[in-house]
């Protein structure tokens, strides 16, 4: 038997304009494939190396400020970058111009609130060393990003394979790799939280990344 045939388009009424579809935009070819390179979180125990004197704010690991300047300095997750923007605000008027330098070379994707990074597959206790221009950097974010993005909606539950160390030790070399399948609650890139701040309270934030 034929299959039906499908029902015609409905007809635009005279003078209204046909939408347009939305594309995505094409982005340019990454300068270099991320596409086997596991993703490892950046979160460990004894990661709060700073002694007791020092603040603590919750979600942000080590964080201090240069004595006299108005120079905050941080490990993030997610959940921290409110909690430390809230530190620069005068009184009730909209917080001033604030800049956050991002110092890593390497992608770096939010997975649940937390940060995590690619490392070499054959060294996951390594940080990438590349060296590229920012453009560069965030163009391949963003497609590292889209990767993972494919590999959780391919995924009968939603989730991707995210490596950790076991436990802290200063040596690289004694470390024991983990590796835990993670459902995916929300997975997005620095720069998208940076506009969901700019949206909630921080318009003035500008984000700077800074390879070093």
């Amino acid at each position: 038997m034929a299959a039906p045939e499908p029902p015609p388009a409905e007809a635009v009424p005279e003078g209204e304009e046909v939408p347009e579809e939305e594309t995505e935009p094409q982005l340019p070819p990454p300068c270099m494939d991320l596409t086997g390179f596991p993703l490892k979180v950046d979160v460990f125990d004894a990661m709060h190396m700073l002694d007791d004197k020092q603040e603590k704010v919750e979600g942000a690991p080590n964080f201090r400020q240069v004595s006299g300047f108005p120079i905050l300095q941080v490990t993030a997750h997610e959940e921290g970058f409110m909690k430390v923007l809230d530190k620069t605000k005068v009184g009730e008027d909209t917080p001033p111009r604030a800049i956050w330098f991002n110092m890593r070379k390497e992608p770096v994707i939010y997975v649940n609130g937390n940060p995590c990074t690619p490392r070499y597959p054959d060294d996951l206790h390594r940080n990438l060393e590349i060296q590229f221009p920012v453009d560069e950097l965030e163009n391949l974010q963003t497609h590292y990003l889209k990767h993972l993005t494919q590999l959780k909606e391919e995924d009968a539950n939603q989730s991707i394979k995210i490596h950790k160390d076991g436990a802290f030790a200063g040596n690289p070399m004694e470390r024991e790799d983990i590796e835990e399948t993670v459902k995916v609650e929300s997975i997005k890139e620095l720069k998208d939280i940076y506009e969901a701040l700019k949206e909630n309270g921080f318009p003035n934030l500008i984000g700077q990344r800074c390879p070093v």
